[in-house]
């Protein structure tokens, strides 16, 4: 419904969904995952915008004043000069599908973004499944039919992340 409603009065939504999934009724296919599609795990974050903004700075928040209080208790040591800010996410996705690959680089600056307008230093670590893992599994289920989408999906999501890598030099340090 979200979609429907906001379409045709949304640029920011226009300029990057495209119009033929509008016929589809989104909410069912979000719901159940993006099934491959990356840009339907795209508007499902779009969606839910306020919500993930706001569930990330509560973490931020969350994992300061927790550090703080350990620090307090001598149970943690108290962090060296220059990484007293820092501010450590953990995100995990897959590499393949439509859900977590169509919104990996949406969540990381996102982080980045709620970081830094608090005063922290984001330091992202990414742990991705390969897609290796998504068509053995299939295999042994006898499914076959996604293999072709698994493939395309991760070859065009390490072509974006190559190209984040140049264009990103020194800000993104391991891949």
């Amino acid at each position: 419904q979200y979609l429907h409603d906001q379409y045709t009065i949304n640029k920011d939504l226009q300029s990057w969904f495209p119009e033929e999934y509008c016929a589809k009724t989104p909410g069912t296919m979000i719901q159940d995952g993006a099934n491959g599609v990356g840009l339907l795990g795209r508007l499902a974050l779009y969606e839910k915008e306020t919500k993930v903004k706001n569930k990330i700075i509560d973490a931020i928040n969350n994992t300061v004043r927790i550090r703080e209080q350990r620090v307090a208790e001598a149970i943690l040591h108290t962090l060296p000069d220059g990484f007293e800010n820092n501010v450590n996410f953990y995100i995990i996705s897959g590499s393949y599908g439509g859900t977590g690959r169509g919104i990996l680089m949406d969540i990381i600056q996102l982080c980045t973004t709620f970081s830094d307008s608090q005063g922290y230093i984001p330091v992202i670590n990414v742990v991705l499944f390969m897609p290796g893992i998504a068509i053995d599994y299939n295999r042994r289920h006898g499914i076959h039919f996604r293999q072709g989408i698994i493939a395309s999906n991760s070859y065009a999501f390490f072509k974006e992340l190559q190209y984040l890598k140049q264009k990103g030099g020194d800000n993104i340090d391991k891949i």
